[in-house]
């Protein structure tokens, strides 16, 4: 079996998992959507690598929903499992943040996503190949104005060593391409991500907050 054709099952495997915490993404046929033109173009190490963190996230949460647990909790859960594996740590304060609807995201110093949180999958329309290949200003857009606040806030972060803050970046609209929809886009916090051990940065935490907005709501703003 080709990488190509290990990612078609990798992508029904973790969407089975994700499915067991109350999403509802359909199965997709990997090999004949729009992200496999895009993955035939990557190199072959790289297609493995990816792959192979699909797995790893896969692993994260395929022990399913805990009875009872709040998306919050839940949250906090795969998070502390993800930073674990990897032998990562962030301020402790940071999981005092965690209500039900907010995502987290993890990226690393060159700012490429490494864990998001599952609740941001109730919220894109996009199948996990998409997610996966296609560059992410095909998928969403962001003005340019409120990108580069939001690169100010995060590399003014890094450079500083801040493990902790709240940074001043201003609510904006995200728009996701293929639907039209949009959504109110708030990062509540900011963290630092470092080596358990040595404590050397490699790369930072956000915790946001994400509601689609009305149509009704945009015109009036």
């Amino acid at each position: 079996m080709n990488t190509l054709q290990a990612l078609d099952s990798t992508f029904e495997n973790l969407t089975n998992s994700l499915n067991q915490f109350g999403l509802n993404l359909t199965n997709f046929n990997f090999q004949e959507s729009d992200s496999f033109k895009h993955a035939r173009d990557i190199h072959q190490d790289q297609l493995f690598q990816i792959n192979t963190s699909l797995q790893s996230y896969n692993d994260l949460i395929t022990d399913g929903p805990v009875l009872d647990e709040s998306e919050g909790t839940q949250t906090q859960r795969h998070l502390r499992k993800f930073l674990t594996k990897y032998g990562l740590t962030v301020n402790e304060r940071l999981f005092n943040d965690f209500a039900d609807k907010y995502l987290v995201e993890v990226y690393s110093l060159s700012h490429q996503q490494i864990y998001r949180s599952i609740n941001f999958f109730n919220l894109s329309s996009y199948d996990l190949g998409a997610l996966t290949f296609i560059p992410w200003d095909k998928l969403f857009y962001r003005s340019e104005e409120d990108t580069l606040a939001m690169f100010n806030a995060i590399n003014f972060a890094i450079d500083n060593d801040i493990e902790y803050m709240a940074p001043n970046i201003p609510v904006h609209f995200l728009t996701e391409l293929c639907s039209n929809k949009k959504f109110g886009y708030k990062m509540i916090k900011l963290a630092s991500v470092n080596d358990v051990n040595s404590g050397a940065p490699m790369g930072y935490l956000t915790v946001i907050s994400v509601k689609e907005v009305l149509e009704a709501f945009q015109v009036l703003h």
